[in-house]
């Protein structure tokens, strides 16, 4: 059994975390992430069979609640003591720590921490800071001084996600991580190297971490186009796909700033901007706000776009992004940041730019107005193929050897909501007082949803056969205790 720590935020990470999951078929894996209540962020934990499904399989209250990051957290500890014994965890993969405490990396236990971004070294998570009303994209983080610390956390305006950081408990939680990760049966991973490069920049003791290096896998894409409306008119301008939502990070203000001159060279699809990119829609710029991503390369074969434009003003980690544009034949032009630069090589993958107006048109006049660079990228990228996500979990596995799932390691029982967990044997000796009949039935079926979830006896596609049979025994006895109170009620 592995266990993943998550935050609660969505995004590449929570992608990361899903495909993950979805791809192992040699271990069982749950999700272990914070969310929120009328108090506030961090106030519970909630543990999930599947990322996807609405309702976890456990959740506890956190007091005091964890806003950001704990170096060490006695509640927290408890909780992750109860998860490894009731269900046997045996490796951790760490996809963020941001609602966690740093205790998930001191349990013995192999683990993996991921580094979808720069968080916990980084409380702006993106190592750029920007003080609030400038202009431009910010200043690249090359060190990270208490001073210059202190300044972030109080003027950065990618300092946003966490109200309750000081300097000294961002150099804490450094302090601390850096030590554990130092020691221990830890492994740091990344998905391109330059962020080992930044990492070490802004915090040189992890010169003396070994990181290990793991590209994002990628399902297959796939499409042959469907003749739609979406197909650019024959013999029109050239034409420029936007990929993905259009966020601070993502440069929406360079891109913003760029359409006016862009547009007379290039008709420009915002695919997939979310809300902020349909302000940017107007004469040459068609904006889409949402696209099923199951649909996404029959989208681009419709689409046919001549490039790609990646804008995004931060240090990228990885990039799902330029992976699709890059799987469909489409070439990217990016920006000469992160991982943007580690993966592409000009003139043979795609094309790179500094992250400003200037450079980002003259670019794109250059790909226009030479046409032919274009179509020997588009040539180079048929050969071209993402790392599959069964080839990358292959490689966790070889990262965090574990011993084979053993029945005896498996959960036991836990109440829905963890506020009484029993083992099965015991629950079965006798009710207590204070306890209904009606929630020993509850805590029951979540015994057994474990047991569903955990059994090595059970195979893949037995499983939801098994969890749509005790969700409907369930229902039919929740039915029956619901009659028999309006039958008291009436009488």
């Amino acid at each position: 059994m592995q266990l993943h720590l998550l935050h609660n935020w969505g995004g590449g990470a929570a992608r990361w975390v899903e495909d993950y999951c979805r791809a192992d078929r040699k271990r069982q894996n749950l999700v272990l992430k914070p969310i929120a209540d009328v108090s506030g962020p961090g106030t519970r934990l909630a543990l999930y069979e599947h990322l996807a499904d609405a309702r976890p399989i456990a959740c506890w209250k956190l007091d005091p609640p964890i806003r950001s990051c704990a170096v060490t957290h006695p509640g927290y500890r408890q909780i992750l003591a109860e998860i490894r014994h009731l269900y046997g965890v045996e490796a951790i993969v760490v996809s963020s720590l941001a609602g966690h405490a740093l205790d998930a990396l001191a349990t013995g236990l192999p683990a993996a921490v991921v580094l979808h971004e720069y968080f916990p070294l980084c409380p702006a998570l993106f190592i750029v800071f920007r003080r609030r009303g400038q202009a431009g994209p910010g200043t690249f983080c090359t060190s990270c001084p208490p001073e210059r610390l202190a300044d972030c956390l109080a003027h950065n305006e990618y300092y946003r996600f966490f109200d309750d950081l000081t300097a000294a408990d961002v150099l804490a939680i450094r302090d601390r991580f850096v030590a554990l990760v130092q020691s221990g049966p830890v492994r740091v991973v990344v998905p391109s190297p330059c962020v080992r490069r930044h990492v070490v920049m802004i915090e040189p003791r992890m010169d003396r971490v070994e990181f290990h290096v793991i590209p994002h896998g990628m399902e297959p894409l796939r499409g042959e186009g469907e003749d739609s409306a979406l197909r650019k008119p024959a013999g029109g301008k050239p034409m420029a796909v936007v990929l993905g939502r259009l966020t601070h990070e993502k440069g929406v203000e360079l891109l913003a700033s760029a359409l006016p001159e862009l547009v007379r060279t290039c008709d420009v699809v915002l695919l997939g901007c979310g809300e902020p990119g349909l302000a940017l829609a107007g004469p040459g710029v068609k904006a889409i706000p949402a696209y099923d991503r199951q649909r996404l390369a029959n989208l681009l074969a419709d689409l046919d776009p001549d490039f790609g434009l990646l804008t995004s003003i931060v240090p990228e980690t990885f990039s799902y992004t330029l992976s699709e544009l890059m799987a469909c034949g489409i070439p990217p032009v990016a920006t000469d940041r992160g991982s943007f630069a580690d993966r592409i090589e000009e003139g043979v993958n795609g094309f790179l730019f500094s992250a400003d107006v200037g450079a980002l048109l003259a670019k794109v006049r250059s790909l226009c107005e030479r046409p032919e660079q274009l179509a020997e990228v588009r040539r180079n990228l048929a050969r071209f193929q993402p790392q599959s996500l069964e080839a990358m979990v292959a490689r966790y596995h070889e990262l965090l050897p574990v011993p084979a799932l053993r029945e005896d390691a498996c959960a036991r029982g836990l109440s829905p909501m963890g506020s009484l967990r029993v083992p099965v044997a015991e629950a079965a000796a006798q009710l207590p007082a204070d306890k209904t009949f009606e929630t020993a039935v509850d805590e029951l079926f979540a015994m057994a949803r474990v047991k569903v979830a955990c059994s090595p006896r059970l195979r893949a596609w037995q499983r939801p056969i098994a969890r749509v049979l005790l969700a409907g025994g369930y229902g039919l006895v929740k039915l029956g205790f619901r009659l028999l109170g309006r039958r008291k009620k009436a009488a």
